[in-house]
């Protein structure tokens, strides 16, 4: 299939024919053919929709479309018809006499400057529409100023009572624009990938472990300052003097008379023979010892064999 992408008037017109004329629904039918093919295929260059199409549920009644920056593909059309014209002329001259052209191509209503080709009347189930991927995607992508490509068909010349054109016919529309179709979220398990690459980057290998222990360590903290000391052991000062009177007053009481000569001999003679009893004394095991009854204890025990002589 031959599709006409390189705009050459001279070698494009060279290669077509025009075919018998045809009668068909009060029009003669003149149809056009290139080279070994029944029909003209031409791809337009990047060109854009000034407005939204018209439509019904069967047909988009009206698509027109601008080229960007220049006009120099439908300057090509507008070359292309009128040397066709020229030659059905020369085949019949009086074929065109008292009838209007009814052009497809036409002026931008805001822009006279600009020219717009005009599809009219194409059906909808004939159309196919891409995008740049060739998708196939719906008529609803295509919308006011989007960018796209066309396939058309220059099919036939029609001449009627009163008007004669070209008919000229929309194949295939392919979006250039970015269509936001599908998702563009990094999906949780990409997330969780980098999460783990991340994680993964931070373990420490055996290898760099060893490294590590190899280098000089810095010295340990200082060892934490030592527990305060117990507070004093609270005496009590009354008892302390009261036991010192004691003391001194049997000194006192001790002085002038005779001590007592009895040894201890003499005790355990009277104990032996039952002279002394002595009581039993039960020492309670379960009492809380009391320091400081047993510093008194103490002193009173010294006392008392300083009093005795021994």
């Amino acid at each position: 299939m031959n599709i006409i992408t390189k705009y050459n008037i001279e070698n494009i017109f060279s290669e077509i024919k025009i075919k018998k004329p045809l009668y068909f629904n009060n029009k003669t039918i003149l149809n056009i053919h290139y080279g070994k093919q029944n029909y003209l295929l031409l791809q337009t260059p990047m060109m854009y929709l000034p407005y939204d199409f018209i439509e019904d549920n069967i047909m988009i009644r009206c698509l027109d479309l601008c080229e960007y920056n220049n006009d120099k593909f439908i300057n090509f059309i507008i070359l292309l018809y009128k040397k066709l014209i020229n030659r059905i002329k020369r085949f019949d001259n009086n074929i065109f006499e008292k009838k209007v052209f009814y052009s497809n191509i036409v002026k931008n209503k805001k822009n006279n400057k600009i020219n717009m080709i005009r599809f009219r009347d194409n059906y909808i189930s004939k159309i196919k529409i891409y995008d740049i991927n060739n998708n196939i995607i719906n008529k609803t992508k295509i919308v006011k100023e989007t960018k796209v490509k066309c396939i058309m068909l220059l099919k036939n010349v029609w001449i009627s009572e009163s008007y004669y054109g070209f008919n000229i016919e929309l194949l295939q529309i392919q979006n250039r624009e970015f269509i936001n179709d599908n998702s563009l979220f990094t999906s949780c398990t990409n997330i969780n990938n980098t999460q783990n690459m991340h994680n993964q980057n931070n373990i420490i290998t055996p290898q760099q472990l060893s490294g590590i222990t190899s280098l000089s360590l810095p010295p340990p903290p200082p060892p934490p300052p030592p527990p305060p000391p117990p507070p004093p052991l609270v005496i009590n000062t009354n008892n302390n003097k009261t036991l010192i009177n004691i003391i001194n007053n049997n000194k006192k009481n001790s002085k002038g008379k005779i001590k007592d000569k009895t040894s201890m001999s003499d005790v355990v003679k009277q104990i032996n023979s039952g002279t002394i009893k002595l009581k039993k004394t039960i020492v309670n095991e379960n009492r809380k010892k009391d320091p400081l009854m047993d510093e008194m204890t103490k002193i009173l025990r010294r006392r008392m064999i300083l009093i005795d002589g021994q």
